[in-house]
C-alpha cells in the first residue's frame, strides 16, 4: 500500500490470504493431544499449490505462515521431508525441541541420519532427552553411523538406563556397535546381570560374546546358566561351544535344562557337545531328555543320547 492506495501486490496477497484460508478452522489446541483440525490438511494442500505457483507467490505465500504450527514440524520429520523441515525451522516460531525433544528421537528411531545431523545443529535440541532415548533407540533400530553421530555429542550418555544401549547392541549380535560403546567408560557390559552376554549367546553370535569375555566383569554363568540354556534352546552350537571352553558356565544347570532343551528340539550338534561333558546327565529327571527328543521324532537325536553310557538303566527298563 503506498498513500493509502492499494496496489496489485496488496489486492493478490489479500485474495491469497482468503483462497488459504476459505473454510478452515482455528487450530489452537495442543498438537500433542488433539491434534489439527482435518480442515488444516486442506489447508496445507492450497499452500503448497499457491507457494508453487510463481516467484510472486511464492514470497507472499511466505509472509502468510502464522497458522504453521509444531504438529506441521512433526509430520514433516517423521514424514522425512528434510526441505520441509528446514522450511519451517526458517519460520523462527516453531520449535524443534517440542514434546521434550521427540522429534529427534523419532527421527532417530526411523534411521532418518541426515535428519538426526540437521536437528543436532539446532542449539536447542537436546539428544539426551527422556532419559537419553535417541542412543537406545538408535542401538536398537539404526546402524553404526547413527550411534556415532550421537556420542560425539557429550550431552549423550551411552549407559543410560542402566547400559540399555549395549544390551540392546548385543541382542543384535552388533560386534563393531558394541567396541564402539565399549570405548566410553561409563559403559558396563556386565549391567542387569550380564544381559549383553545372555543376549549374545541367545542369537548366537560368537564374535560378539568373545569379545565380552574379554572383560573381567563380565560373566557367562549368570543367572544360573541362562547363556548356554538359551544357545542350547536355539542349537546355536558353536556358541555352545564357545561357552563350555569357560570354566564359569556349568551346562547341568537348571536340572540339567541345556541338554533337556536341545534334545527336545533335535539339535544334534549341540547335544553332542554337551555329552561330551561329563557334568551333563541325558538320564535326569527320568531320562527327560530322551523322552523329550522321542516326542518329536528325532531320531538321531534319541541315537545320541542312548549312546550315552549313564542311560544304560535303559537296558533294565525293556529287559525280558
Amino acid at each position: 500500500m503506498t498513500d493509502g492506495i492499494l496496489s496489485s501486490h496488496d489486492i493478490t496477497r489479500v485474495i491469497l490470504q482468503l483462497v488459504l484460508n476459505e473454510g478452515v478452522e482455528d487450530c489452537t489446541t495442543n498438537w500433542k493431544t488433539v491434534r489439527c483440525p482435518h480442515s488444516h490438511n486442506t489447508r496445507r494442500r492450497r499452500f503448497a499449490i499457491l507457494r508453487s505457483t510463481c516467484k510472486l507467490w511464492k514470497d507472499l505465500m511466505d509472509g502468510l505462515t502464522d497458522w504453521l504450527t509444531d504438529y506441521d514440524l512433526y509430520l514433516a520429520a517423521t514424514k522425512h521431508k528434510m526441505r520441509s523441515v528446514r522450511y519451517l525451522l526458517s519460520r523462527g516460531k516453531l520449535d524443534p525441541t517440542t514434546y521434550d525433544n521427540y522429534l529427534i528421537g523419532q527421527a532417530v528411531y526411523c534411521n532418518d541420519y541426515q535428519m538426526v545431523k540437521f536437528l543436532l545443529a539446532d542449539p536447542r535440541v537436546d539428544p539426551s532427552a527422556w532419559n537419553n532415548l535417541a542412543i537406545r533407540n538408535a542401538t536398537m533400530h539404526s546402524g553404526n553411523q547413527m550411534v556415532r553421530l550421537l556420542m560425539a555429542d557429550p550431552r549423550v550418555d551411552p549407559s543410560a538406563k542402566d547400559n540399555e544401549a549395549i544390551i540392546n547392541a548385543a541382542s543384535r549380535g552388533n560386534c563393531d556397535l558394541v567396541m564402539h560403546l565399549l570405548d566410553d567408560p561409563r559403559v558396563d557390559p556386565s549391567a542387569r546381570d550380564n544381559k549383553a552376554i545372555v543376549n549374545a549367546a541367545s542369537g548366537g553370535h560368537c564374535d560378539l560374546a568373545r569379545l565380552l569375555l574379554m572383560y573381567p566383569l563380565v560373566d557367562p554363568s549368570t543367572e544360573d546358566n541362562e547363556a548356554i540354556i538359551s544357545a542350547s534352546f536355539s542349537g546355536k552350537h558353536e556358541m555352545v561351544r564357545l561357552l563350555l571352553s569357560d570354566p564359569r558356565v556349568d551346562p547341568s544347570a537348571q536340572d540339567q535344562k541345556a541338554i533337556k532343551e536341545a534334545s527336545l528340539r533335535g539339535h544334534d550338534k549341540t547335544v553332542q557337545l554337551l555329552l561330551a561333558d561329563p557334568r551333563v546327565d541325558p538320564s535326569a529327571q527320568d531320562q527327560a531328555a530322551v523322552k523329550g527328543a522321542s516326542s518329536r521324532g528325532h531320531v538321531r537325536t534319541m541315537l545320541l543320547l542312548l549312546a550315552d553310557p549313564q542311560l544304560e538303566v535303559l537296558d533294565e527298563t525293556f529287559g525280558p
